[in-house]
């Protein structure tokens, strides 16, 4: 299996900032794909629909995932690219964002196998 490498970044958004965010958000993960060729592989965009610890009722909870191969992108990502970039969202949204960031290493996938039959918990 080849590395990947997952830089997540969890965001919690203000119901009087959505229309805003739903607008940038896919303009900004797009400069970020962008930012260097290879840097990243692809990116997911996901919004929380449970949150099974609680979500504030005014606000909507998106993570987005950039996938990369090593952690040396993302190391550089972190150091060349992000602090601009933060800035630039703060200049769009203010303090508004809650984000947390996260990385991971994927350290193995798994897949049905046909045929079998298991329990969902």
């Amino acid at each position: 299996m080849p590395n990947i490498y997952i830089y997540e970044v969890e965001c919690l958004v203000p119901s009087e900032v959505v229309g805003k965010w739903d607008e940038w958000i896919p303009k900004h993960i797009q400069q970020i794909l962008n930012l260097e060729q290879g840097l990243f592989i692809k990116a997911t965009f996901n919004k929380v629909t449970q949150n099974i610890e609680g979500l504030p009722a005014d606000h909507s909870q998106y993570v987005i995932q950039y996938h990369t191969d090593s952690q040396e992108k993302i190391d550089r990502y972190i150091k060349e690219h992000a602090p601009k970039l933060k800035q630039g969202t703060t200049d769009v949204f203010g303090d508004k964002l809650k984000t947390k960031r996260k990385i991971y290493k994927v350290d193995q996938e798994f897949f049905p196998q046909s045929g079998q039959f298991g329990y969902v918990f």
